[in-house]
This record gives C-alpha cells, sequence and structure tokens, in this order.
C-alpha cells in the first residue's frame, strides 16, 4: 500500500511580507484517483505564480508525461486559457500588465501516476518525489536524478509564455512498486 504524504515548507531566507510576516508559500497539491501532482509557483519573478501552480496540478492529464516533447504538448495544450483569464485581471493595471507580459507566469511541477504495479513519475525544476519504504527504513528511490550542486542553482520553470520549455531539469521514472 502506498501512503501520501506531503509538506509545504517555508524557506528560511523567504521574503517577509507588509505585516511582517513570511511570504505563504505559492505551492499547489491535487491529489486524483490514478495520479498525485504538486507544484511550485515561484513567486520571485512573473505574476499569478500560485495560480499558475493550481492551474498546471489542476490540468495534470491522465497518462503521464514520458518527455519533454510531451511536456511541451501539454503545456501548449492548457496555457491559453490560463492566460485569457489572467488578462483580463493584469489589463486593470498598467504596471501588472507590463510584468504579465513580459515574465508570464513560473512553477514547477512534479508528478506520479498509479498504474497497476507501477508508478510513472516526472518532474520539472527543483520540486521533488521520494519513494520511502517506511517498513524497512529506506529510500527506494526519488525522482531527482542530478548532482546536488544544482540545487542551488535557479531551477528552470514551467512558463505559459515559453514556445518551448528546455529539457534542462525534466526527469522521468517509472518504478515497479510490487518488488
Amino acid at each position: 500500500m502506498i501512503q501520501i504524504k506531503y509538506k509545504s515548507v517555508v524557506k528560511p531566507n523567504n521574503d517577509i511580507s507588509v505585516d511582517g510576516q513570511p511570504r505563504p508559500n505559492e505551492d499547489a497539491i491535487k491529489v486524483g484517483k490514478s495520479y498525485v501532482s504538486l507544484s511550485d509557483g515561484a513567486g520571485g519573478v512573473g505574476v499569478f505564480a500560485s495560480d499558475w501552480a493550481h492551474y498546471l496540478v489542476n490540468s495534470l492529464p491522465e497518462s503521464p508525461i514520458k518527455n519533454i516533447n510531451s511536456l511541451n504538448e501539454w503545456v501548449d495544450s492548457i496555457w491559453e486559457p490560463f492566460y485569457e483569464k489572467k488578462l483580463s485581471r493584469a489589463l486593470q493595471d498598467p504596471f501588472l500588465l507590463q510584468k504579465f507580459e513580459s515574465e508570464g507566469s513560473l512553477a514547477t511541477l512534479c508528478a506520479f501516476w498509479f498504474d497497476n504495479n507501477f508508478l510513472d513519475f516526472m518532474t520539472y525544476g527543483d520540486s521533488m518525489v521520494f519513494f520511502y519504504d517506511q517498513k524497512n527504513d529506506s529510500l527506494i528511490t526519488q525522482s531527482w536524478f542530478h548532482d546536488l550542486y544544482r540545487m542551488r542553482q535557479n531551477p528552470h520553470l514551467i512558463n505559459w509564455k515559453d514556445e518551448s520549455i528546455n529539457s534542462g531539469s525534466f526527469c522521468y521514472g517509472r518504478w515497479n512498486f510490487v518488488n
């Protein structure tokens, strides 16, 4: 049996808002019938990051995204309704409109799909999935296939305004969780 646990953690150096409290994370998660997805909206750049993160997790396809071409095709098929909805809000403020048009909305994406005895997972950006065997107290696999030094760099992010998403931090894996 798979047990799903997740947590959004406020980063130690997170921005402080006007009222002196840490700025809330712009994370989104969705647990569907056959998949789980999470997205971390990149609040330090662009606008509507939290909305974009929620839009991504709620628009996830039922079948796994297995390569960068599939990711690009999927984003290309979903971005326009998000853009149209947010454009109507951005048009009310010239500064917001300029930032929306020039920077867009950015987020990471991490998802896994259950299929019989297999679990397909993909990540884009610096969000990660870990599969941990609680019974044997051991890490089974993880979705981060890069060296840890890359965690110090700015992550690649999904942006509705990008014509093509760079393959730099795309990870995909398939895991047999019965054996």
